[in-house]
């Protein structure tokens, strides 16, 4: 059974979104590609400790807000960082940068943009 996973908007204090540039080598569809961040749901994990464990893997961040936005086989949240300037890449993804949230669907690419759900979409404008 595959698992669900989270996909997680994460803004900076300035209202920076962070994206993320998956490893070339992975074998996920966003190999060597830019997207917003996500992570599997663990056994026994609910939405917000998935976000919280990806954020810290994939960005070596600490969330200080949250926000459940929409559910599904991939739920999306809502996060926020108190401090965003410390973002290291880490687990999947070999580049990360903060963008501007009127940028984010120029930044990412157009797949990973396509596979995002209308409201999350409309989100970015």
């Amino acid at each position: 059974m595959e698992r669900k996973a989270v996909g997680i908007i994460l803004l900076s204090p300035d209202e920076q979104v962070a994206i993320g540039k998956k490893r070339s080598d992975s074998s996920s569809v966003l190999a060597g590609k830019w997207h917003l961040p996500g992570e599997k749901i663990e056994e026994g994990e609910n939405i917000y400790k998935a976000a919280v464990r990806g954020v810290a893997k994939e960005l070596g961040l600490v969330l200080n807000s949250y926000l459940f936005l929409l559910n599904g086989e991939v739920s999306w949240c809502w996060c926020g960082v108190a401090d965003d300037k410390l973002m290291v890449p880490g687990g999947d993804l070999e580049e990360a940068k903060w963008v501007n949230k009127i940028d984010v669907a120029t930044s990412i690419d157009t797949l990973a943009w396509e596979m995002l759900p209308e409201k999350i979409k409309k989100y970015f404008g």
